[in-house]
């Protein structure tokens, strides 16, 4: 936990931190989260062996450990606690036959967001920031591309632009931590075309990869 300074000659490096980002919060828990909550989804599934069982266990506690820190840090400088949402894992096969490019820097996350394409038919690709996807969709063509929009390196919306300004007109589909109309604003500027908020549900982010791949492909019919 982190103190404030028990006095005003108290060096600068005992002050307690600036209250995160409202940006920056909700990405720092809803990652995490949408990983607790897919996780624990699969847990119900009866066929799993007990390796599987076992992995997808310890990714929940990291998960939430990861949440705990975030949220402990916020309380010490704020008091200041955000509310979660429950998704549910359901994934219709709906993009069976279909390559999809996933960028995401949080990496249970991205194995959980694989997963969900990969139940929907879909064979991934999944890299960690949008540096190496940009590079990726310029070298081979995808039916769709998932970016998240805050990564180290490159984000989504210069990974978007770079990509429309190379003449790429694959589908993007932003995956966000905002819902707000702003944000998707922003996203289609950047050259997107829909956009999946987390934490999600797997059917919707498998039904919103698979209408922008029809919805590109009556394009250019």
């Amino acid at each position: 936990m982190i103190h404030p300074p028990h006095s005003d000659s108290a060096a600068k490096s005992d002050e307690a931190p600036a209250v995160p980002t409202l940006s920056k919060l909700c990405h720092d828990l809803r990652s995490p989260l949408s990983a607790i909550l897919g996780f624990a989804a699969l847990l119900e599934d009866n066929d799993l062996s007990n390796e599987e069982r076992t992995d997808y266990v310890a990714a929940v506690r990291r998960a939430a450990e990861q949440m705990v820190s975030t949220i402990d840090t916020v309380q010490s400088a704020a008091n200041n606690k955000p509310a979660p949402a429950q998704p549910r894992v359901q994934v219709p096969q709906l993009l069976t036959g279909c390559l999809v490019l996933l960028a995401d820097d949080e990496p249970r996350l991205r194995q959980l967001t694989q997963f969900c394409i990969e139940k929907g038919g879909a064979n991934v690709v999944a890299v960690r920031d949008g540096q190496e996807a940009l590079e990726l969709a310029t070298a081979q063509p995808f039916d769709v591309i998932l970016l998240d929009m805050e990564m180290p390196v490159m984000d989504g919306y210069e990974a978007t632009r770079s990509l429309r300004m190379r003449g790429i007109t694959t589908p993007i589909v932003a995956f966000t931590a905002h819902a707000s109309p702003a944000e998707w604003e922003r996203c289609r500027e950047a050259g997107c075309t829909r956009q999946v908020t987390k934490p999600f549900e797997a059917e919707t982010l498998v039904r919103e990869l698979a209408g922008a791949i029809d919805e590109s492909r009556k394009k250019t019919a």
